[in-house]
């Protein structure tokens, strides 16, 4: 199977990645700044063209996503 990854280039994704590729798939690792593709996962833009250049996958796995730091009081 071809399986993307998003957060493929972290610490989690990496061993997510690795294990699926010792199992014979092929994972397709899309970070931020890194891998196969990137994509910024707060931008729908980015989101759409990260589909247009992996092409078709037969899974999404997802290991990362958006957070917001701050006081717990300040946070929404």
């Amino acid at each position: 199977m071809r399986v993307l990854v998003v957060g493929g280039t972290g610490l989690i994704g990496e061993a997510v990645a690795d294990a699926l590729e010792g199992r014979g798939h092929a994972a397709i690792r899309v970070g931020f700044r890194r891998g196969d593709a990137t994509v910024d996962l707060a931008d729908p833009s980015s989101i759409l063209e990260m589909y247009r250049t992996v092409g078709e996958v037969d899974a999404v796995m997802s290991t990362a996503g958006v957070a917001t730091f701050g006081a717990f009081e300040e946070l929404d």
